[in-house]
C-alpha cells in the first residue's frame, strides 16, 4: 500500500510533538483568556455601588459540617491519629 499516506509523508515523532505542544499552548491560552474575562466581569460588577450595597447587607448562608458540630472531637482532642473513616 505504498503511496497511500494521505499527504503525511514521513511525519516524524518530533514534528508530532511540536504540533501537540503548539496546540496545547493555544488551548491553555484560550482558557487563560476566558478566566481573565471572567475576572474582569466580576470586578466590573463589584465596582457597581448597587452590588456593593447588596453584598454589604446580604446575610451569608452558613453550612455546618461535622468539624463545626459542637460534639465533634478532632484527632487532637482524642489523642488518636489516622483513625478517621
Amino acid at each position: 500500500m505504498e503511496g497511500n499516506n494521505n499527504g503525511n509523508e514521513n511525519v516524524g515523532q518530533g514534528e508530532i510533538q511540536e504540533k501537540a505542544i503548539a496546540s496545547l499552548i493555544v488551548r491553555v491560552g484560550d482558557v487563560s483568556n476566558v478566566l481573565r474575562i471572567e475576572c474582569v466581569e466580576k470586578l466590573e460588577l463589584l465596582n457597581k455601588p448597587e452590588e456593593r450595597q447588596r453584598r454589604i447587607h446580604e446575610i451569608p448562608e452558613v453550612h455546618a459540617g461535622p468539624p463545626m458540630d459542637a460534639t465533634y472531637e478532632s484527632d487532637e482532642e482524642t489523642g488518636q491519629r489516622g483513625t478517621k473513616m
